[in-house]
């Protein structure tokens, strides 16, 4: 009901130019800023709301590519090392912008193979990722080890924590050991995470955050060589709703940290029972062990 009000009293404001609807630039900084205290960025670092997951990973591969062409334009054929378990639309990003993806394998605990990765670890490769959690079987890549290859070489590092950002933080909080994936981890150049999961935001709703702002500045957007106004896009949309973010900040007030960390325990708790089930049931095997509470679609 929170959720539902605060989208129906945003839906009248477009984020294309916040000089014409500050409120916008209020709402997005909000969810901004929140995001980037849960997943302990340093200082400097800075993000953008996005329409959902695929836009934020499109506009972080996005931003890797055109990072490259400034700082090492020496490469043509950019390349991304890619977890053969990350999400589809990273792929989908590569069509679009044109980054070769090299496919690194996984382990048989489907996390990905840091030997593979440094094996297939080229000049041209722009980016490297890591999934906090995959979103199929709900295990953390080994984000420091994938980071390290990537700083050791010069390249950029994202993380894709579009299903884990908003409850592996309330996880930690609650004294569950998870996986380190976030800022704290050397190496990490950008992370994107999800609200409209579990933040529990209307769909969609997501966040892209960078280590710092010579990294967003190669993911924006503009142009003054047309007949009408100077544009600026931070996102791929020109005309964007913000009634979701609204409902994002709205439902965040809303419950708050202690609720949002109880809600992470007990979704974790539920999910060791179902894992419990399956090891105590002849004839049935997890494939993987998760790191996270299971997305509710693959229940």
């Amino acid at each position: 009901a929170v959720a539902k009000e605060a989208f129906a009293a945003c839906m009248g404001i477009n984020g294309l130019d916040p000089t014409a609807y500050p409120s916008a630039r209020t709402i997005e900084n909000g969810i901004v800023k929140t995001c980037l205290e849960l997943v302990r960025a340093p200082v400097g670092a800075v993000g953008t709301a996005t329409a959902g997951g695929t836009e934020s990973v499109m506009l972080a591969v996005k931003a890797a590519r055109d990072f490259a062409r400034k700082m090492r334009p020496e490469i043509t054929a950019p390349k991304m090392l890619l977890p053969e378990t990350a999400h589809a639309c990273f792929h989908k990003a590569a069509a679009y912008l044109g980054v070769e993806v090299v496919v690194v394998e996984v382990d048989e605990t489907f996390r990905a193979r840091v030997d593979d990765a440094r094996a297939k670890m080229t000049r041209d490769v722009i980016l490297v990722v890591g999934s906090a959690p995959s979103y199929a079987h709900g295990v953390v890549d080994p984000i420091g080890e994938l980071a390290a290859l990537a700083k050791a070489h010069g390249t950029l590092m994202h993380v894709d924590a579009c299903v884990g950002g908003w409850v592996l933080p309330f996880l930690r909080e609650a004294g569950v050991e998870v996986p380190a994936f976030d800022f704290t981890v050397d190496g990490v150049t950008s992370l994107s995470m999800d609200l409209h999961k579990y933040g529990f935001a209307p769909k969609g709703v997501s966040a892209l955050l960078m280590r710092d702002r010579a990294l967003r500045d190669a993911q924006y957007f503009a142009c003054a060589t047309w007949s009408g106004y100077s544009i600026v896009n931070t996102t791929t949309l020109g005309s964007k709703s913000v009634a979701a973010m609204g409902g994002a900040l709205a439902v965040m007030g809303h419950l708050g940290k202690e609720r949002f960390r109880a809600n992470a325990k007990r979704m974790w708790d539920a999910t060791r029972l179902l894992c419990d089930a399956v090891d105590e049931t002849p004839g049935l095997r997890l494939l993987a062990r998760p790191d996270e509470p299971f997305e509710p679609a693959l229940l």
